[in-house]
């Protein structure tokens, strides 16, 4: 960087850096930068390799040549100390997914070590800077147990066809499948929802790929969760897979129950609730009917009881049901259903 001395104005030098900005790209410094490279390093491909965990692992990374610890992610944090260094990988974390960038040139060991129990789905591609993503291998419903260590194995030179997953003891783990053609293996999310709420719009992607979905709730509405034809697939907002299919998934939204009122406890023709069925009962809904018994209102359980027609209204006639099945002439148990 050039040192700004006191006799130099900030006009001099934007207009000097402005100049050699200008001048880095211009045509004659381009075909000069070309001219100057050799006939190998012109033709030779920007290749690299990326690759994929989802959890529950943490990743190390080795450089071969130097057995240095290049790269690390221990419980989806990047350890930092390590990303300082000149020669660290490039890492990136997004939910419980965590990606690396490793250069085609380089001799690499990638271990990944159990966090905790369950099954991991692990993807590695190689990827043109040019043309994008030229071959993809993919190894589903890896076991994984805690503290235990596997290992990448069987990637040659922008090749993944021989990816694989072992173990300790070197025993492959886990179903490979690999792709040739990445772009033309895609598969349809669809999103729908149910009730009152919006989520992630409808995705194509490519087979293997880490996929979030996220439902938000309209006012007075809550998530109930995520639905797979009639399985509930996942109860949290932001539901987070690998796709290996196309499916189609729907965010299930209800009232909020927690903003509701509780519904009153009654036995339908009870009108006391004192547990029978008398006449006092009857007597009590044919006042409520005409307004004189002014603690029995809409919506206590009282009133609802002695709706005992279930029409949301209490009249006269229902002083009659309840009277008859007082005496054995109605069936009680058909209360408070509407006819």
């Amino acid at each position: 960087p050039k040192s700004i001395s006191k006799d130099e104005s900030i006009d001099d030098l934007k207009s000097t850096f402005g100049r050699k900005f200008a001048e880095a790209h211009e045509a004659e410094t381009h075909c000069a930068y070309m001219q100057a490279m050799s006939g190998e390093q012109l033709k030779a491909t920007r290749k690299g390799y990326k690759g994929t965990v989802n959890c529950p692992v943490d990743i190390e990374i080795y450089d071969n040549e130097t057995n240095e610890l290049i790269g690390r992610i221990v419980n989806n944090v990047i350890d930092e100390t390590i990303a300082a260094k000149e020669n660290s990988v490039v890492l990136s974390v997004e939910g419980d997914s965590k990606e690396y960038w490793l250069p085609a040139n380089g001799d690499y060991t990638v271990k990944l070590i159990g966090n905790d129990n369950g099954t991991m789905d692990y993807t590695l591609s190689v990827i043109d800077s040019d043309e994008g993503e030229l071959q993809r291998a993919n190894v589903y419903d890896v076991p994984i147990i805690k503290d235990k260590t596997l290992t990448v194995a069987g990637q040659a030179e922008n090749d993944v066809s021989d990816v694989k997953i072992v173990d300790e003891t070197g025993t492959s783990v886990g179903e490979t499948k690999v792709i040739e053609e990445p772009a033309k293996a895609t598969v349809k999310i669809t999103v729908a929802t149910e009730g009152s709420g919006t989520a992630t719009e409808d995705q194509t992607v490519t087979e293997g790929d880490y996929v979030m979905l996220t439902a938000i709730p309209k006012e007075d509405t809550a998530l109930k969760g995520w639905n797979q034809g009639d399985e509930l697939v996942c109860e949290e907002a932001e539901y987070a897979f690998v796709a290996k299919t196309s499916v189609t998934l729907r965010a299930v939204f209800e009232e909020n129950k927690s903003d509701q009122p509780d519904q009153p406890t009654y036995t339908p023709g009870d009108v006391d609730g004192d547990g029978e069925l008398t006449s006092g009962d009857a007597r009590l809904a044919l006042r409520a009917s005409v307004g004189l018994e002014k603690e029995i209102v809409k919506g206590s359980a009282a009133y609802l009881a002695a709706d005992a027609d279930g029409d949301g209204e209490v009249t006269s006639g229902d002083a009659r049901l309840i009277l008859r099945a007082s005496v054995g002439l109605e069936d009680a148990s058909q209360f408070g259903k509407k006819s």
